[in-house]
């Protein structure tokens, strides 16, 4: 482990990794993680690597390190998804090499991605017909929404939830300051204890379900498709095996339950869906995939 350590020590010393040194940055968290996942190496070895640096990784000034540090309990969380969106840069300038590296990963550009990818499907309704309703579970920050709405479109209502407090609030100051919350109604609930008042046009969920195993991802499809209108549809996205920054989330223990198209289609078909109303896209980079599934 001291090469590894010796050799962060040596970027940051230089001011963190430039553009030529991110393919063998890339390729230290790679062979990390692959000897991890081997039993090579243990969970706390990996961890000991990064507090050797706490500078960089035992501190939320950097993206790394805040995934690291978890400070609402989980990898995702809304702070990093909002800072993903706005390619947040560390108010420390010898840190933010690390967060330039941090953007230009397959992983969060892919959400990026996936913020666009939802407000398309928004855009896709048609303006003149009559009020649609939306429910939008594992919300986040809600950016999405905000850009959506701020293009003028209220035709819309939403309905958000998310287990995290933090989040809510977050999420309503910023709807509220936007002056929208004729659009946007906000639960602070456990998507599967949350009882909708109302069917759908559509529910989407933007990266929940990429923390559930495949018998909760289940039950949790299986509740949503009794709330979804006739003519409606549900789109859950899920990272897909092909995510080139795998390597890299799970040495700084950000893991997921990727899955292929396949699994996607079975997993809907095994919960009663015909073949026919079952698709899966994926957003530009194919690292973000969507379930759709329509009613």
């Amino acid at each position: 482990m001291l090469r590894e350590i010796e050799y962060l020590k040596k970027l940051a010393e230089n001011g963190g990794p430039e553009e030529n040194q991110y393919e063998e940055l890339g390729e230290m968290y790679k062979s990390l993680n692959q000897r991890r996942k081997k039993g090579m190496i243990s969970e706390e070895e990996v961890m000991r690597i990064w507090q050797a640096l706490p500078d960089i990784y035992c501190t939320t000034d950097t993206m790394q390190g805040y995934v690291l540090m978890k400070p609402h309990g989980y990898s995702g969380d809304f702070v990093v998804i909002e800072r993903i969106y706005s390619g947040w840069l560390s108010p420390k300038q010898h840190l933010i090499n690390w967060d330039r590296f941090f953007h230009c990963q397959e992983a969060p550009r892919a959400v990026v991605n996936r913020k666009k990818y939802f407000i398309d499907l928004l855009r896709s309704f048609n303006p003149t017909d009559a009020k649609r309703e939306v429910l939008n579970i594992g919300c986040g920050p809600c950016q999405d929404i905000v850009e959506f709405l701020s293009a003028g479109d209220s035709q819309i209502f939403f309905e958000c939830v998310d287990y995290d407090k933090d989040a809510i609030e977050y999420s309503y100051n910023k709807i509220k300051e936007k002056g929208f919350l004729n659009n946007v109604e906000f639960f602070r609930e456990n998507a599967f204890k949350f009882k909708p008042s109302r069917e759908y046009d559509l529910i989407w969920s933007a990266g929940l379900f990429d923390y559930l195993d495949e018998k909760t991802f289940k039950m949790l499809l299986t509740k949503m498709l009794n709330f979804v209108k006739t003519g409606g549809k549900v789109v859950i996205g899920n990272f897909s095996l092909d995510n080139p920054t795998r390597d890299y989330m799970e040495c700084g223990n950000w893991f997921l339950y990727h899955r292929s198209p396949d699994d996607l289609i079975k997993i809907a078909s095994e919960c009663g869906v015909a073949p026919e109303k079952i698709s899966v896209k994926s957003e530009s980079l194919g690292v973000n995939l969507f379930l759709h599934i329509s009613r």
